[in-house]
């Protein structure tokens, strides 16, 4: 572990994340390709610190907009602070030496603003959402330029410093990483450039194949513009890596941000008010409701990434949200609950350890002992329980004999919830167990 002083704050970086950032200071345009798990965020905050190309902007899924303000708080040297861009915040005037969080479907609304301001730097967190070059949300960023006028009709995005990141650069075709490096490099990486890598099948769709992909990771790799590391080659410890994902309440609807903000309520009274046990129950069914859309679209990215992942929660509907919503975006996935007979949960592991199966949603008791899911090295906690000890039990089902990866455990939660309390809790009896402080 490396340890980097700013002021008066004590950084903790792996070897790696230091090489990372060294790379980061050193390049003005790149794309930040680690696997997930490797703390791409604070790799990136600690080149602001050492860059300090201010204002900054961060653009990203509307549920990390608060996790990159809390590794702000983690990793930034203390002299700025990240300020959130929510839906409804009518943003006018931007701090030359601000820090902002934006989501990707608040480009459009905030479009003047964003144009207005030429950017120290501009960071893309998960950039493979800007696979379509012409989507309405690309454009917000790359901007668009019209051949029958000669000019640009929408503008792009202008920085001094441009950090793009993604865990799955790639889905299918190499030509899914033309938007951002023609952004970032247009004299290498221009459509010229690209043709030599793709073809199209007879439906015009764009594919690669695996002679394509080999040549051109050999011209990324010679360029310089893209650095990816994979767990396997750079880290040998922890065996277990933690991380939270703080959302936003401002986000919910009014009847779901009314049942959170009680639950808060009473979670901030518990040192010294009785907890009706009832009461609060039903709020935490509430909360983990309100989290449904959330914990499917990290998870998809988690599948898109890394191939399988299994979600952990404790309230039925919220176990068949979560696997309607990845069903609609045409995941496979599976159920776990005190429903399934020991025949059927035995079933349903052995479809999800032989591949068949991407997403399992499981209970977190029901699904707590007696089975390995070792197909999976991602664990995410929806919701949590009472006891932390079914929490743990659960773990231990992605991390066993049989497990040759080390295992990511991710925990979603609204800050001053039931869970965000379990969680907290948890974190002190692990202590610096979590990638993010290390």
């Amino acid at each position: 572990i490396i340890y980097l002083q700013h002021n008066n704050s004590m950084i903790q970086l792996f070897q790696y994340q230091k090489e990372g950032v060294e790379v980061l200071v050193k390049n003005k345009e790149i794309l930040l390709a680690d696997e997930q798990g490797l703390g791409k965020t604070c790799q990136v905050i600690t080149s602001i610190n050492e860059v300090r190309a201010f204002p900054v902007l961060v653009v990203c899924p509307n549920s990390l907009k608060f996790n990159w303000k809390n590794e702000v708080q983690k990793f930034g040297d203390g002299t700025y602070e990240a300020t959130v861009i929510k839906a409804n915040t009518d943003w006018k005037e931007v701090d030359p030496n601000g820090f902002y969080c934006v989501n990707y479907e608040s480009l459009f609304k905030h479009k003047e603003t964003l144009d207005s301001v030429a950017w120290g730097t501009l960071v893309v967190d998960e950039s493979h959402r800007l696979r379509k070059k012409y989507s309405r949300m690309a454009k917000q960023i790359f901007g668009e330029w019209s051949k029958e006028q000669y000019k640009w009709i929408l503008k792009k995005i202008v920085a001094e410093r441009k950090i793009f990141i993604s865990a799955t650069p790639v889905a299918k075709c190499v030509y899914d990483l033309y938007p951002t490096l023609s952004y970032l490099d247009k004299d290498r990486f221009g459509y010229n450039t690209f043709l030599k890598y793709f073809y199209k099948d007879r439906f015009g769709s764009k594919k690669s194949t695996d002679k394509h992909i080999q040549d051109f990771g050999k011209l990324l790799k010679s360029s310089g513009i893209m650095l990816r590391r994979r767990k396997c080659d750079v880290l040998d410890l922890p065996e277990k890596l933690y991380s939270d994902i703080v959302l936003d309440i401002d986000d919910l609807k009014a009847s779901e941000r009314e049942a959170v903000l009680q639950e808060i309520e009473i979670v901030s009274k518990m040192e010294t008010t009785e907890i009706d046990i009832t009461t609060m129950s039903a709020l935490r069914r509430l909360t983990g409701l309100a989290k449904v859309s959330s914990v499917a679209s990290i998870a998809s990215d988690v599948i898109d990434s890394e191939g399988y992942v299994v979600i952990g929660a404790v309230h039925r509907d919220v176990i068949t949200g979560i696997s309607e919503a990845l069903r609609k975006e045409k995941y496979t996935t599976g159920i776990i609950d005190g429903s399934c007979s020991d025949v059927e949960k035995q079933r349903i592991v052995d479809q999800f350890q032989r591949g068949e199966i991407q997403a399992l949603v499981c209970n977190i008791q029901s699904a707590g002992v007696g089975i390995t899911l070792t197909k999976a090295s991602n664990l995410i906690f929806a919701e949590r329980m009472w006891n932390e000890i079914d929490n743990e039990q659960f773990e231990d089902r992605i991390h066993r004999i049989g497990q040759g990866m080390t295992c990511n455990y991710t925990s979603i939660f609204f800050q001053g919830t039931m869970d965000w309390f379990v969680n907290r809790s948890n974190q002190n009896k692990k202590g610096l167990a979590n990638i993010y402080n290390k």
